[in-house]
């Protein structure tokens, strides 16, 4: 059982390369209602502002809403972090992601994606982190390709 307590360590942790300064990249990043860099989705709506909005994504029509909730957006450190808490399509529950960019030089920039979760029921740990680990590869990679070509 994870004590909630604690901060729980990242079980997946992606690191991109960005041809983009910091600031272009959390303009994008850290703002919640900013999709552009998620794969196409059918629909999304939002509720509220800042920490505790919501975001739920539809893949399809009749697909079940993705919920996510931003749980904290700090502009001085470019960290936001949030959760998704209902119908996650990843095989994982207790989903808490950091987003974090750093400027590397003139022009460039990092980002760091981790995420902190428990396998669901019936699926080990292993299993759990190769799927998210395939996840954020290929997300995190339309991502650095969304930021760069935007110039």
């Amino acid at each position: 059982m994870t004590d909630t307590a604690a901060s729980p360590e990242p079980k997946v942790t992606v690191t991109v390369e960005l041809a983009v300064p910091a600031g272009k990249a959390w303009d994008v990043l850290g703002d919640f209602a900013n999709l552009s860099w998620v794969p196409p989705v059918h629909r999304v709506e939002f509720e509220g502002e800042g920490p505790g909005m919501l975001r739920r994504m539809y893949l399809t029509a009749d697909s079940p809403a993705i919920v996510e909730r931003l749980e904290s957006v700090d502009a001085e450190s470019l960290t936001i972090v949030y959760s998704v808490t209902e119908n996650n399509p990843l095989p994982v529950e207790g989903y808490l992601a950091t987003m974090a960019v750093t400027p590397t030089g003139p022009g460039t920039s990092r980002l760091d994606w981790s995420c902190c979760f428990e396998p669901r029921e019936g699926v080990s740990e292993e299993q759990a982190v190769n799927m998210v680990n395939g996840f954020y590869g290929a997300v995190a990679n339309g991502i650095r390709d969304v930021l760069e070509s935007e110039g």
